[in-house]
């Protein structure tokens, strides 16, 4: 069985974060000299330490900039705008919990307050609470309608939840207040490919792609679509478009030799795989993959090595070991061909066809006993199997 990464790997969660200084029509003009001797000056002015917070944010000080802003909050404990940048210095400073207590607070002096509810929203989806997540992106959906980086937010947190349905909704209302908004067209493909809509997947990786045409995630989704879609040259050439936007990315090499095996190209596929290899040395489903094609191809022991260099990568890869199984015994090797058995089944208990064949194997070197156990291990998953191999182990004599 030939393995094809999901799409859902590629499914990437873009969270805007709205940076926005909140400072108005008091944007401060001067020096960080001059906001210094202002507040040495006027030190209990609220204004001062909140424009000399921006300054420092603008300047990548986010610890200096958090001193201006607690000094403004006690001044002027309801100032939300400087909770708010609070929020975002705590953001940049990698500490999530105080940085959703400024949003919090900011939201608490402001209620109406879309970028606070709308980061907020982030902070849940960032610690994977994605129904609350979905309440705060609502919330700023209510105090500013035209957010379509709120909806789409709201679409990713649908996602997680398994509501496809909900995230397509999402998803096109961020695209009807922002059309060119790729992303958002991207996901939707990915959502409509879980609902197994795989023409209107791949209409949206399509829309994707033209308003960004080295968008590579989409190329190599949009070959997935063409997979589901059995429209094999289209597959081939949209990942071809990925690896020339992308020379260094295996995955797509991966698929492409799949897509050469199901079209009968063994040889291709081989090459594909080779050159997935080459990227990314570890990947297991790529030599699994291989494996399969020389397999096919009756190149067994060449396939064999292909299978230990995916267990090798990946010491619990059930079906490698299953088909080394099914390799030795092309091979004649028929003790190891008993050995991968059992290995796939201590790695995947209940693998019904490794107890099947390690029944036939056992079988085939006469040990018609411990044939029969693997009949004892077969009822316990699957009868049909179980019975069909009691039949064979009847038959021999």
């Amino acid at each position: 069985m030939l393995v094809i990464n999901m799409k859902n790997i590629y499914k990437v969660f873009i969270m805007v974060f709205c940076v926005l200084l909140l400072t108005a029509a008091e944007t401060p003009t001067a020096s960080l000299d001059k906001l210094l001797n202002a507040a040495k000056t006027d030190p209990n002015n609220p204004e001062v330490y909140y424009n000399l917070g921006v300054t420092y944010g603008k300047q990548g000080h986010f610890t200096k900039a958090l001193d201006a802003y607690s000094k403004v909050v006690q001044l002027k404990p309801d100032f939300s705008d400087a909770w708010y940048n609070m929020g975002l210095s705590y953001y940049q400073l990698k500490q999530p919990e105080k940085e959703m207590e400024s949003y919090k607070k900011a939201i608490q002096y402001k209620p109406n307050f879309a970028d606070a509810h709308y980061n907020l929203g982030l902070c849940y989806y960032d610690r994977q609470d994605y129904t609350v997540a979905v309440q705060s992106f609502k919330a700023a959906i209510n105090n500013k309608a035209k957010y379509p980086e709120a909806y789409y937010n709201i679409g990713l947190a649908y996602a997680h939840l398994g509501q496809e349905r909900e995230a397509i909704d999402a998803y096109k209302k961020a695209i009807t207040f922002k059309p060119d908004y790729a992303k958002a067209w991207y996901n939707m493909g990915i959502s409509n490919g879980a609902l197994g809509k795989f023409q209107e997947e791949a209409s949206a990786y399509l829309k994707a792609i033209e308003l960004k045409p080295d968008y590579v995630s989409a190329h190599y989704n949009l070959g997935l679509a063409y997979y589901s879609l059995k429209q094999y040259p289209q597959a081939v050439e949209t990942y071809k478009k990925a690896i020339s936007l992308d020379p260094k990315f295996a995955n797509a090499y991966l698929n492409l030799g799949l897509v050469y095996d199901v079209m009968g190209k063994g040889d291709d596929a081989i090459a594909q795989y080779q050159l997935a290899i080459q990227n990314d040395p570890k990947n297991s489903k790529a030599y699994y993959n291989m494996g399969v094609a020389l397999s096919l191809l009756k190149k067994y022991p060449e396939a064999y090595n292909a299978y230990q260099s995916a267990i090798k990568t990946n010491p619990k890869y059930a079906k490698a070991y299953y088909n080394l199984g099914i390799v030795c015994y092309n091979m004649g090797k028929f003790q190891e061909e008993i050995d991968y058995y059992k290995n796939a089944i201590r790695v995947q208990p209940g693998y019904v066809n490794a107890h099947y064949n390690l029944g036939l194997a056992y079988l085939g070197m006469g040990q018609k006993e411990q044939a029969r156990s693997q009949y004892s291990e077969l009822v316990k998953f699957d009868q049909a199997a179980a019975d069909k191999l009691l039949v064979t182990i009847n038959k021999k004599k």
